[in-house]
């Protein structure tokens, strides 16, 4: 059951605001705050921990005093486990975007074939169709989701950004990946082949984005990005399977990534985002019959 809800603002307003909430099935998923009139304004995402709904500040729509009801609704596919679903979760909330998360862990149905032609997820419905791989689906949200933009504005370091996004998935957790049921699922040791390849894929992977990557203090620059988005989504699985197959510390190739995703995990969306994963991990176990 889907349900917008209006609420009191748990901070101060200098001025007329309509604050809501959507609610599915009793939990609290998305949350927006309006100014009444104007084209264009300040609106503050909103996200729900203790119970309620808290502020973090963004650039964003007002609404008009007649034009209260909220866009239509997105609904994303997959599951809070997965890397790639959280990069976009990560982006949706951090847009300040209402959306609907439908559980999905595989599909080769025909139904979700419909939706998503290689079954993979996450998967997006949008008012206009369906639409798949994660770097597609960022572009979309920044193109098509009111919000704070997540790209640079100069040409250069938009490219660079996007740069950076690419390298965090085709050099870390592309290639982590295939080391995955090692590390995590218990699947027994892989090939020396594989290890053989994956290992040098990952170092090469840290050490040109420790070239490219500005710091400053984020990734790509003064900024939050999608790059970090991805990036903080790659990284810990790619050093974890770095220590338990390689017993290797994949920051001695990487050293700013520590205090990046120091930064980065204290945004109050990355700690939602955790805290469904950790819950999505263990329910995602439970579907498949594993253990730990």
């Amino acid at each position: 059951m889907k349900q917008w809800q209006v609420i009191d603002p748990h901070f101060q307003c200098t001025e007329p605001v309509l604050c809501v909430r959507l609610v599915i099935n009793g939990e609290i998923r998305a949350g927006h705050v309006f100014r009444l009139g104007g084209r264009r304004d300040t609106r503050f995402g909103l996200v729900c921990g203790g119970g309620r709904l808290h502020t973090w500040g963004g650039s964003v729509r007002a609404l008009d005093a007649g034009k209260r009801e909220p866009h239509d609704m997105l609904k994303l596919y997959g599951f809070p486990a997965s890397n790639y679903f959280n990069m976009v979760k990560m982006a949706l909330m951090e847009k300040g975007a209402p959306y609907e998360e439908v559980r999905v862990y595989t599909g080769q149905s025909e139904d979700f074939l419909a939706k998503s032609a290689m079954g993979k997820i996450p998967c997006l419905e949008t008012p206009d169709g369906f639409l798949t791989e994660t770097s597609v689906i960022l572009e979309y949200i920044e193109d098509a989701v009111d919000g704070p933009s997540f790209y640079p504005a100069d040409a250069f370091a938009r490219a660079r950004a996007r740069e950076l996004l690419k390298y965090s998935e085709l050099y870390l957790e592309l290639p982590a990946r295939r080391c995955y049921g090692e590390a995590f699922f218990g699947t027994g040791p892989v090939s020396d082949e594989v290890k053989a390849n994956v290992r040098p894929i990952l170092e090469k992977g840290c050490r040109a984005i420790q070239r490219l990557g500005r710091f400053s203090p984020y990734l790509a620059g003064d900024d939050v990005s999608y790059a970090d988005f991805v990036f903080m989504h790659s990284f810990p699985n790619a050093a974890a399977v770095a220590k338990i197959v390689f017993d290797w510390n994949l920051s001695d190739a990487l050293p700013e990534a520590a205090k990046l995703l120091e930064r980065l995990n204290q945004r109050p969306v990355a700690i939602k985002v955790a805290e469904d994963a950790k819950n999505g991990m263990r329910e995602f176990r439970e579907a498949y019959g594993m253990k730990g």
